[in-house]
């Protein structure tokens, strides 16, 4: 018994030897791995007509640059429906070049031009109000921003 009682009281005392506080080390990683986050991310699809700070904007974002478009062979928008989460966009197959854009379950499925699309499309600052002509190929984009 008495063996049993000083094998635990030593099990207890080596424990707090593990609930010591590290001492902290020096990282060079952490410090160009926050500088990196610190890059201004401008969001220039607000309504507001100029950019804002990503940080600023109250929605969730995602952008992607010239080189992402590149590298990733955009060649229209359906061709980003599987980078973006909650987004669909797709053609909707009655007539080329229809849209069926779905944000977070919001969108309508429909080829009549006095129906307003529920995802609004805006290209170089100009809304495209009706779902004809949104899914044609573009070429030479600079960046496609998606506000959820």
């Amino acid at each position: 018994m008495r063996g049993c009682l000083l094998a635990s009281a030593a099990l207890l005392c080596s424990g707090t030897a593990f609930a010591q506080e590290a001492t902290p080390q020096a990282n060079d990683q952490t410090g160009s791995a926050t500088e990196a986050l610190a890059e201004d991310i401008v969001v220039t699809a607000t309504k507001k007509g100029y950019g804002e700070s990503v940080q600023k904007v109250p929605m969730a974002v995602t952008a992607f640059g010239e080189a992402q478009l590149d590298a990733k062979f955009v060649q229209n928008l359906q061709s980003l429906s599987y980078d973006v989460p909650n987004v669909q966009l797709e053609d909707v197959g009655t007539a080329p070049g229809y849209a069926n854009f779905t944000i977070r379950g919001l969108g309508i499925n429909s080829t009549i031009p006095s129906i307003d699309p529920t995802v609004g499309v805006f290209t170089d600052g100009i809304y495209l109000g009706i779902n004809a002509g949104v899914v044609l190929d573009n070429f030479d984009l600079e960046g496609i921003e998606v506000l959820r």
